[in-house]
């Protein structure tokens, strides 16, 4: 939400929060949304120091103040269960856990 070319985050006692689905259907099956890196050529348009949460139909993670390694946990626990256990195959392989 922008209010008037602003981020609430930058108000007094605002929040970042982003909210999204767990997951997205494609033509080539269900993906999660919340993934490990970039796509390729993708573009990042919401600093990370901006979001103090995310939310998903799984539950709210707390990103504010938190180590990657920290964060990385909370952004599993609220992917959708298909998709945790390769999230943390993933975050090891990039030794964020």
């Amino acid at each position: 939400m922008t209010l008037i070319g602003r981020s609430p985050v930058w108000s007094r006692n605002g929040l970042g929060v982003r909210v999204l689905r767990s997951r997205a259907h494609t033509a080539n099956g269900e993906v999660s949304r919340i993934q490990a890196t970039l796509t390729p050529d993708s573009m990042v348009t919401t600093l990370k120091n901006t979001v103090d949460h995310v939310v998903t139909e799984f539950g709210a993670a707390e990103m504010r103040g938190k180590s990657i390694s920290q964060r990385a946990r909370a952004l599993i626990s609220i992917a959708h269960p298909q998709f945790r256990d390769r999230l943390t195959e993933d975050a090891r392989d990039l030794h964020y856990l």
